[in-house]
């Protein structure tokens, strides 16, 4: 018998060494990182584009918006005797400005949502059909105690917050102790609201000062609908068509139901002591954004958010393949080339870029289906033909079939998905040691013993 010279034993322990094939499928793993990374840029550049389109479309329709007030501005002045170097006394008055918030706030109405498109991109956007009412108590602060102060109670101001006014659809009036009175733009004497409307109104007549108000408001927007808590008692009552609400700010509704398919409903009622903003100030040192509240018109998971997610776990699927198709070549005795690695994960990488193209036609479901669906046959009628073995192929279609369901399961489940995740890494793991508790990695049965 010939002995096997040294490249003979070294090219045969090449063909068989498993620690060897191991190193390699991690090393071509490696190489279908830059495929990967570039769909990734793919899905990311499409979500910057859709962005982009949906900027352009509330743009036009509205951006998000928060009601705040309204709140009363009473303009007085201050004056003050200074002497001069001509021993002469002369007057100077100083403008300030009183703001008062109501007394009692109540918020109440409707979001009518809508679907807006542009090509194949679409944003959802709101009408909000809303009643504002409420009363104020009189007026009155320390500096008005001033023998030397002249309160303008003709010159007194009211404003609402709206800070994207392309919203408004309808002129505004705000009725006044029955008295209708016309918003304008802008707010004249700036205060705890930048930007919105106002309306001067005249409060010379004492009994005009402590009164009711309300208005209606229609209201256009996107993405979120906020309101203000300014009254002593605010009060909010919110309903709309929408399934998936997100409520933000610090004050969750006192009460809010199941989403059904008729929407939801939400309540608040906020007190004054729940903020650190007082009823009636001169000096402007607070911040009213902090204690805004209400509901997003939130979708959950969109399509390139989903399709993302599902990219994450491209490198833990390519895997999980590459080891089905080594425990095949061990199991099995069969060999597969380096090559044939690259075109199964190749093939694999594919499926995101059909899973993107199709979702922004069809949705992401459908899309999942249909790109897994031709992955997995494709792969299954390659195995087929490398393998030649019907039975093999059916079950790396079975394994590539649960490994693609493990995946959509786990982008449909946004608060389950590291629990479902780990879990089922936790499965996969104890099937590999189960099917490789046998195998012999060094080629050599063990020997029995030697008894002395």
């Amino acid at each position: 018998m010939t002995e096997k010279s040294s490249f003979e034993k070294f090219r045969e322990w090449v063909a068989n060494s498993s620690t060897l094939k191991l190193l390699g499928i991690g090393f071509i793993l490696l190489i279908l990182l830059i495929p990967i990374e570039m769909v990734r840029d793919i899905i990311q550049e499409r979500q910057y584009y859709q962005f982009d389109v949906q900027q352009e479309i509330t743009s036009s329709w509205g951006h998000e918006q928060v009601i705040e007030g309204p709140v009363l501005t009473v303009p007085y002045d201050v004056t003050t005797f200074v002497r001069t170097t001509e021993n002469k006394t002369e007057e100077i008055k100083t403008r300030y400005f009183a703001h008062f918030l109501p007394e009692t706030l109540d918020y109440s109405g409707a979001l009518n949502i809508d679907t807006l498109h542009r090509g194949i991109y679409s944003v959802n956007v709101y009408t909000a059909d809303m009643k504002i009412s409420g009363s104020f108590v009189e007026q009155s602060v320390e500096d008005w105690q001033n023998d030397h102060v002249d309160i303008l109670w003709d010159k007194c101001q009211i404003s609402v917050g709206i800070p994207d006014q392309r919203g408004v659809q309808e002129e505004l009036f705000l009725n006044w102790n029955d008295e209708k009175v016309a918003f304008s733009s802008g707010i004249k004497y700036q205060g705890l609201i930048k930007e919105g409307v106002s309306a001067l109104i005249d409060l010379s007549d004492s009994t005009s000062r402590s009164c009711a108000f309300n208005m209606d408001l229609e209201l256009r927007g996107s993405n979120r609908f906020g309101l203000s808590p300014l009254g002593k008692v605010s009060t909010a009552a919110i309903s709309s068509s929408w399934k998936d609400p997100k409520y933000f700010g610090e004050f969750p509704p006192d009460y809010r139901n199941d989403p059904n398919e008729s929407g939801f409903e939400a309540n608040w009622k906020i007190l004054h002591l729940n903020r650190s903003i007082p009823q009636s100030f001169t000096d402007v040192n607070f911040n009213s954004s902090q204690y805004v509240y209400g509901v997003e018109i939130f979708e959950e998971v969109g399509e390139y958010r989903k399709t993302e997610r599902s990219a994450k776990y491209a490198v833990l699927f390519i895997a999980l393949t590459f080891v089905t198709f080594f425990f095949i070549q061990v199991i099995r005795k069969v060999q597969l080339h380096a090559l044939q690695f690259i075109i199964v994960g190749l093939a694999l990488c594919l499926f995101y870029v059909l899973l993107l193209s199709l979702s922004e036609y069809i949705g992401f479901n459908s899309a999942y289906v249909i790109a897994a669906t031709a992955v997995v046959v494709q792969i299954t009628w390659y195995v087929k033909h490398i393998f030649n073995n019907t039975k093999l192929s059916i079950i790396v279609m079975a394994i590539l079939g649960l490994l693609y369901f493990f995946i959509f399961t786990l982008v449909q489940l946004a608060n389950y998905s590291l629990l479902m995740g780990s879990i089922g890494l936790f499965i996969v793991m104890g099937v590999l040691m189960y099917m490789s508790r046998n195998l012999d990695w060094s080629k050599k049965k063990s020997e029995p013993p030697v008894v002395s």
